[in-house]
């Protein structure tokens, strides 16, 4: 069985969503976000240093990964920061 190195321009696209739709969620919750959440971080730390498997892994399993390191340390982006200035949103940034 050969695998292609590329997605098809339809599985770029469905990849493109799921991580949109993940992003968007993530904006969404800044509001809410704590000023700092190390909690579990040594658990979290522990699941991404690990070896890279011999096979790809699913889109999803990578991007729920991710997505917890990035709820992880100190945001910044959120009013719950003492610095924070309203004045441009997380998108203005990207």
């Amino acid at each position: 069985m050969t695998l292609p190195l590329e997605p098809s321009t339809h599985e770029l696209a469905a990849m493109s969503t799921q991580l949109l739709h993940r992003l968007l969620a993530f904006v969404e919750r800044r509001s809410e976000a704590p000023a700092a959440d190390f909690d579990g971080v040594e658990e979290l730390l522990r699941a991404i240093r690990v070896d890279p498997p011999e096979r790809g892994v699913p889109l999803d399993t990578v991007l729920d990964l991710v997505m917890a390191a990035g709820e992880k340390g100190h945001d910044t982006t959120g009013p719950g920061w003492l610095a924070y200035i309203p004045g441009a949103g997380l998108s203005q940034r990207l």
